[in-house]
């Protein structure tokens, strides 16, 4: 692994599931604990937002350039077994969990992407540069656009969140 311009050798030892060897993300258990103020609670919370924030726009920018697949993403089943995990593990773990979900999907809905906030945000940019409205029939295409684009995506997410299970 790559880290503040350093390189690490770490060892992967796959699970055997089922005469598979599988490797796989996990959720913390065990968070570290300081005791802080306020302010310092504050700070520390908008370090964290931020670093997770930054791991999303890395990842899709992984994506976009080709380095990781659309496999490594998670859809409905497997959140919804990390749900499980984080639930076993404490209300701590699963209100951070639900935390860390909550911030990706407001993140991605920003996303300039026709459909999501983003997109009409784009729009409205558009408008506001061209100083007049678009007419009905293209924000209609742009919109449907947007929303094929959505659904092959989630598709895709899915059909390998199903494939995963076996």
């Amino acid at each position: 692994i790559e880290r503040d311009a350093t390189t690490r050798d770490i060892g992967v030892r796959p699970n055997d599931e089922g005469g598979q060897g599988r490797i796989g993300a996990g959720l913390y258990t065990e968070l570290p604990r300081r005791e802080l103020g306020a302010a310092a609670a504050f700070s520390a919370a908008v370090r964290v937002n931020v670093e997770r924030s930054a791991m999303l726009f890395f990842t899709l920018k992984q994506l976009f350039q080709g380095r990781i697949s659309v496999r490594a993403f998670s859809g409905p089943i497997e959140i919804s077994q990390f749900s499980r995990q984080a639930v076993a593990s404490g209300a701590e773990t699963f209100l951070t969990f639900l935390a860390f979900i909550s911030l990706q999907l407001g993140i991605l809905n920003l996303l300039p992407i026709p459909v999501l906030d983003g997109g009409h945000i784009l729009i409205l940019g558009v408008e506001s540069v061209m100083r007049r409205d678009l007419s009905e029939q293209v924000k209609e295409k742009v919109m449907l656009a947007g929303l094929l684009i959505l659904l092959t995506f989630f598709g895709v997410v899915i059909t390998f969140d199903v494939l995963k299970l076996t």
